[in-house]
């Protein structure tokens, strides 16, 4: 929490900060639904190893874009 709380004044910081969040949301709502529905919980290390490998997932697929080639070495040096 105190790494988001901190105010980033470079934008490719503050693009990570927001996918890891998004990224984190959306994994732990999809964990709780499948507690809710089929009973079916995971560990918390496979979930902390769903929300890294959707977070570089994305910024995989972000890398081409202008601008956005040393994202992934960003998070890496977040993680």
């Amino acid at each position: 929490m105190s790494w988001l709380l901190v105010r980033s004044r470079n934008g490719k910081t503050a693009l990570v900060k927001r996918i890891a969040v998004q990224t984190t949301i959306y994994v732990l709502w999809k964990e709780r639904n499948c507690r809710i529905h089929h009973n079916i919980s995971l560990s918390a290390d496979c979930i902390f190893r769903q929300i890294d490998r959707a977070i570089r997932d994305t910024l995989l697929a972000r890398r081409f874009r202008k601008g956005c080639n040393d994202l992934l070495s960003l998070w890496s040096a977040f993680s």
